[in-house]
């Protein structure tokens, strides 16, 4: 019984104590993931910018988001997809 005040201490510290470093690096948080995906080609001129979805999700895909700011999915195994991927990355890099 003497020990329960420093067993609670130490529960009360663990739980309260720097969560990022934890949930970061076991689980991802707040996953990122697409469940629909485009069955044709999008046009390069209406993309903005790309993420990946997050490495939780059952399915690897690319967010593209549009200049109008809509934001639609496709597969990353997909040959266009790739295509567009790699370019957006060679001109950001000039």
């Amino acid at each position: 019984m003497q020990h329960t005040p420093v067993v609670i201490l130490c529960l009360l510290l663990i739980t309260l104590g720097p969560q990022d470093c934890f949930s970061s690096s076991l689980i991802d948080s707040n996953p990122t993931c697409c469940f629909a995906f485009l069955k044709k080609k999008l046009l390069s001129q209406r993309i903005k910018s790309y993420s990946f979805t997050s490495p939780s999700c059952s399915y690897k895909g690319v967010m593209f988001t549009l200049k109008k700011g809509k934001i639609l999915c496709a597969r990353f195994e997909d040959n266009w997809v790739q295509d567009y991927v790699n370019k957006m990355n060679n001109n950001s890099s000039i």
